[in-house]
């Protein structure tokens, strides 16, 4: 249950009616605020009536008054309460209220402190009055030295104010339009200012509070409930691929300023939130973990590309016009590259790179690096033996409601990684390199166009062919060389004949796209 509180606007009580069709039946009006802010929706209310305005004693009626599913509308609320005959002439009377979801069957929740009912409901005094409490003590003055109940009070003089009983005049006696008495404890000179990202608007007697912050900005930059966060150049790499036990409230990514100017290590898939700035220092490096490809196959992981690499066949890469949609970032990241059925000790496949985010209600400035690069396919010892394709390049996604900087000595890479090259065995027989990683995908949205003092420190280029491993004159084609895995880029076709058209081949460039959007949160989906 959200703490909630309530504020009294009023009591009335139904008195107007001659002394034999009154009831003991008050309507009684309030003000909910839940976590807050005014409450909406079903509430379930229960009321108890006190002669005492704390402590233990019990409450006057019998049973508490339990009403279910009362609709709150702006935190306003109204109910009708009777306590029969509990009210005594004058004497004090407080409301205690507990309140509920009106969709839970849970205990109420009771606020304080209690309310005190003012005069209206003592009308009810009527119903069982054998005479007048006052009709002994008019003192023996004559009746032109009271004021008429039915009378307009024209002739009214020399009312001394001070007299009146406090808290005795309801809301009921005061016309509309005419007083604000108190909202929320506040009173008198009430002025209702607009904060940040907030409207106020009129219309009548309407007034319209609303936000002017897209729905989407709340979603992506996070509240910055983690504060800000920093890695110092002289602090050890800070691993939180293997876990968020390093930092002070965990998983919670949601930082306020981020400056990073040592080496931080994260999976794929990992989103940095920050509602303030996000900077990355001329030593600062984020290096994303590589896919995994802890099974080398003839059938590696696809990652984001939109086919992955079969055998010889390199993947295939993401079409320009898909980039805006992986603004939202997946947890997978390029391709990883084949190996061959003809080489399942020695070959590898290189990793596809990761993926990485970075949403920043401020700006975001990278002097350092950013790795999300695929990897080179690796091939060990012996002879006579095919090398693996390069993984495919990974994804860097940046979101920014301010600038976004890449420095001179700032670099993205995600460029695919290279084939491994093919090891010699017997003269003419051909042993096929592994086609290159398709180069990966930069996505940068911001207000403004990016600042990037060299474009070619944005590195989306497809990985290198390897070499097929050959003694003497290419006769024969011995074994085939895997495809690379793709990103942006296709990958490149691994060695599939012994003659120089069948060789290996480059992973295709990747993606750099720039949006400039008003709201750049609202393109991510």
């Amino acid at each position: 249950m959200r703490n909630c509180a309530f504020v009294l606007l009023f009591a009335l009580a139904f008195g107007a009616l001659p002394v034999f069709g009154q009831t003991t039946v008050f309507t009684y009006q309030g003000k909910l605020s839940d976590g807050g802010s005014a409450a909406n929706g079903q509430y379930d209310l229960q009321f108890n009536l006190y002669d005492q305005p704390a402590g233990v004693n019990p409450p006057l009626n019998a049973a508490p008054v339990e009403i279910g599913d009362v609709p709150v509308t702006n935190g306003v609320f109204t109910v009708k309460l009777d306590f029969g005959g509990a009210f005594a002439a004058g004497a004090d009377r407080f409301l205690e209220i507990g309140v509920r979801p009106g969709a839970s069957t849970g205990v109420y929740t009771v606020l304080n402190p209690r309310q005190q009912i003012t005069a209206s409901p003592y009308s009810i005094r009527t119903l069982s009055a054998a005479q007048a409490d006052n009709a002994d003590r008019l003192g023996n003055l004559p009746a032109s030295d009271y004021l008429r109940t039915n009378g307009d009070g024209a002739n009214v003089t020399n009312l001394n104010g001070a007299n009146i009983t406090d808290s005795s005049i309801t809301g009921a006696k005061i016309a509309n339009g005419e007083v604000v008495r108190s909202v929320n404890g506040v009173k008198d000179n009430l002025t209702i200012a607009a904060g940040t990202n907030v409207t106020i608007t009129s219309n009548g007697q309407i007034v319209t509070v609303d936000s002017n912050v897209p729905v989407g900005e709340r979603n992506i930059y996070g509240d910055g409930s983690a504060g800000n966060f920093t890695l110092f150049s002289t602090s050890p790499p800070r691993n939180l691929a293997i876990g968020y036990g390093s930092l002070v409230n965990g998983a919670n990514l949601q930082f306020n300023n981020v400056q990073i100017d040592g080496t931080l290590i994260v999976p794929s898939g990992f989103v940095l939130r920050a509602t303030g700035n996000v900077t990355v220092g001329p030593l600062g490096i984020i290096a994303v973990n590589p896919v995994s490809n802890a099974i080398p196959s003839e059938y590696p992981p696809q990652g984001y590309s939109v086919r992955g690499a079969v055998r010889y066949y390199g993947g295939r890469g993401t079409d320009l016009g898909q980039v805006p949609f992986l603004a939202s970032v997946p947890v997978t990241g390029g391709g990883n590259g084949a190996r061959t059925v003809d080489n399942t000790v020695n070959a590898f496949g290189g990793e596809g790179g990761g993926s990485l985010a970075i949403y920043a209600k401020g700006s975001i400035t990278i002097n350092g690096n950013i790795d999300v690069a695929g990897r080179n396919a690796q091939l060990t010892g012996g002879t006579g033996l095919p090398g693996g394709g390069g993984g495919g390049g990974g994804l860097f996604v940046a979101v920014s409601r301010g600038a976004f900087t890449l420095g001179t000595n700032g670099f993205i890479r995600a460029g695919g990684g290279s084939g491994a090259n093919g090891i010699a065995g017997a003269t003419g027989l051909v042993y096929g390199g592994g086609g290159g990683g398709g180069g990966g995908v930069v996505l940068l949205i911001s207000t403004a166009n990016p600042s990037i003092v060299n474009t070619a420190n944005v590195i989306v280029t497809g990985g290198n062919a390897g070499n097929a491993g050959v003694n003497g004159t290419a006769t024969t084609l011995a074994a085939i060389g895997g495809g690379g895995g793709a990103g942006g880029g296709d990958g490149g076709d691994g060695t599939r004949s012994a003659s120089p058209s069948g060789a290996a081949e480059q992973g295709n460039n990747g993606d750099f796209l720039a949006i400039v959007a008003a709201n750049p949160e609202n393109l991510v989906h």
